[in-house]
């Protein structure tokens, strides 16, 4: 009998290692970067929840109701969960009183506390699901550390308290789906509670900040309860129905589900207390949220909605190699799998969990974003809306890296040559994050580099530069247009990304004074770097990336006139 393939005790040294480091990264990092341009405004739509029971941006109400002759705003996009754990962190730390807000820097950092340590959750749920499938806690390791290593996820957990949080919830009710998948599921009462614990807590979170997150769980639970009840259909064995549980399994799923969304009624009711509008309204303005901003992407300008390609373009430049390899060892591997599954009779139920098992995995990591092709969604900012792929491709990554290890096992020199690959895939994004820090997020892998990432790709899309470009804006007038001559002047210190941490003007900027008819540009990098008309380079915000300057964000003097 062939023995099951582990990880090496050195790999996993080298898992750990990355786990730490990156973690310290994720903690630093949240305390150092700055206030992005959506932060303010949830929490305005948090003060409004407070007040009024709508989470919304205060000017959306009309005598603190919606309003009826609109439909242009997002009033059922988004659900307070998220940024209440962002404000219970800062009234722990004592940044904030309860119900109210501080738009301090510390009050920011506190709160970006909570953001990452939701993202440490989703660390703590990806190694989760692969243990419950390879029944091995160093597989669960690896497979927390392929998370851990994706600058995309670190750099998001640092402060995105919209994304952030839908990918852990995601995953985490991913992880009960998986428990319910097990064999021994319905005979383990332990396995119930954590299977009902970890569906109902991940639909809080994810749902709970992004309602529309609740049809890739809900379609990825009511598909394997459907798949329950057709197989209880067609068992003509009460023996095989008693030993798999099917029915357990069944009233479970959809159980935890409705407890979930109980429990959001609870929380908003005001959101959710009619299920049939809130799922017309998220669905529709989810889908064609009004944003229509053309998106860099590998050198093209793709406008809205998004094409087909514009997903697999971004996770295939901005996921590590490791990851992207071990998930197309994975498919491989699964698709031999239900192969040989079709042409076995009886078919072994051990070799069946095998493959059944990764189904909800897969589900999270496909089934939004072909949706979203499917129908044409707005798709803008890089690929952060559907963060949640990536804790999924990190589970089928560590499977499919075990996969190539099971089929090796035995050659020492080809063992030996697959590990010190992995060795070497988990090191070098975390290499890439502390020289990208905290600018994570902005992370390239080596084949997206082969071109130049300035002028092909935006970097600082959210804007979170904004504390370090606050102190290359020299001290004097502060009139300041931000991101293209086509915005107003006003004063710098009005900007809500600059607010927060202006009294650092100036302090580590080159000497400059405007003269009459002169403003300050300021303008992140989301997709341009080359100076306007008129223009002039004051200073720029850069880091390093495997022999390239990546442009963060920048300031210019100009003299042009402003429409």
């Amino acid at each position: 009998m062939r023995r099951r393939p582990s990880v090496p005790l050195v790999i996993l040294a080298v898992c750990i290692a990355v786990i730490a480091v990156t973690a310290v990264v994720l903690f630093v990092g949240g305390s150092r970067v700055g206030a992005t341009w959506d932060e303010r405004a949830h929490v305005g739509m948090l003060q409004t929840y407070f007040d009024t029971g709508w989470n919304v941006g205060p000017d959306w109400l009309v005598n603190g109701e919606l309003d009826p002759f609109t439909g242009k705003w997002p009033y059922f996009v988004y659900a307070p969960v998220a940024s209440l754990l962002a404000h219970a962190a800062a009234v722990m730390t004592g940044n904030e009183p309860w119900g109210a807000f501080s738009a301090s820097p510390e009050a920011y950092a506190a709160r970006h506390i909570a953001t990452a340590l939701i993202a440490l959750l989703g660390v703590l749920a990806t190694g989760a699901i692969t243990w419950v499938i390879t029944r091995s806690w160093r597989w669960g390791i690896l497979a927390a550390a392929l998370l851990a290593c994706v600058p995309m996820w670190i750099g998001h957990g640092m402060f995105n308290v919209k994304d952030l949080p839908v990918g852990t919830g995601y995953t985490i009710a991913t992880l009960g789906f998986v428990l319910m998948c097990r064999r021994d599921y319905s005979r383990s009462r332990r396995l119930r509670v954590l299977g009902w614990a970890a569906v109902v807590s991940g639909v809080v979170l994810a749902v709970g900040t992004r309602p529309a997150s609740g049809l890739g769980i809900a379609l990825a639970g009511l598909a394997l309860a459907a798949g329950c009840l057709v197989l209880m259909l067609l068992a003509r064995s009460r023996t095989y129905l008693r030993s798999w549980g099917l029915r357990a399994r069944a009233i479970d799923v959809v159980g935890s589900l409705v407890l979930g969304y109980v429990m959001l009624a609870v929380i908003y009711p005001k959101g959710f207390i009619n299920p049939f509008r809130l799922a017309k309204e998220t669905l529709l303005i989810s889908g064609r949220f009004p944003v229509n901003d053309a998106e860099l992407t590998n050198g093209v300008w793709l406008a809205q909605p998004a094409p087909w390609f514009y997903l697999p373009t971004w996770f295939g430049a901005q996921l590590p190699l490791l990851v992207l390899a071990g998930c197309l060892a994975f498919i491989v591997a699964w698709v031999a799998l239900i192969v040989r599954l079709a042409r076995q009779h009886p078919r072994r139920a051990a070799a069946l969990e095998r493959g059944v098992l990764p189904m909800p995995v897969m589900a999270q990591l496909a089934l939004m974003p072909l949706l979203a092709i499917a129908v044409h969604s707005t798709v803008y900012d890089a690929a952060r809306q559907f963060l949640f792929v990536v804790p999924a491709a990190a589970v089928l990554a560590s499977l499919g890296i075990r996969a190539v290890v099971a089929r090796v096992d035995g050659r020492r020199l080809l063992s030996g040559l697959v590990w010190a690959l992995v060795a070497v895939g988990l090191a070098l994004p975390v290499v890439d994050q502390i020289r990208l820090f905290p600018y994570t997020y902005v992370y390239f892998n080596e084949v997206a580099s082969l071109k130049p990432i300035d002028g092909n790709w935006a970097t600082d899309y959210w804007r979170s530069s904004g504390r370090d470009l606050v102190r290359l804006v020299p001290p004097g007038d502060t009139s300041c247009v931000f991101i293209d001559a086509k915005h107003a002047q006003q004063p710098c210190d009005l900007e809500s990304t600059f607010a927060p941490f202006w009294a650092d003007q100036g302090l580590d900027a080159k000497p400059g004074v405007l003269a009459a008819g002169e403003y300050w540009l300021v303008r992140e990098n989301n997709g341009y770097v080359t100076p306007p008309p008129g223009c002039s380079l004051q200073d720029q915000i850069t880091r390093p990336l495997r022999g390239q300057t990546v442009t963060i964000s920048q300031v210019f003097r100009c003299t042009y006139p402003v429409s």
